[in-house]
């Protein structure tokens, strides 16, 4: 199985495991589902699992920022 890591804003890991975007702003969303649409034409359809990674200090695969991230482990 491979493994391909994401580090994501924390508030976009929530969204996408737990397949709720409540949270988030209009904008946030449109971010989001540009970055999934990404991954899937590159990677195909998986699964996202966390990772046992703290969160840190990084940029985020979704909107390029510096923010709080955490690592997404996405297995293929």
């Amino acid at each position: 199985m491979q493994s391909i890591k994401f580090s994501i804003g924390t508030e976009f890991a929530i969204a996408l495991i737990n397949a709720d975007v409540s949270g988030l702003s209009d904008e946030e969303e449109e971010a989001l589902d540009t970055f999934s649409n990404k991954v899937i034409k590159e990677h195909g359809h998986a699964h996202f699992a966390l990772s046992d990674d703290p969160q840190e200090f990084g940029k985020c695969a979704v909107t390029g920022l510096q923010s709080s991230v955490t690592t997404l482990i996405l297995n293929k």
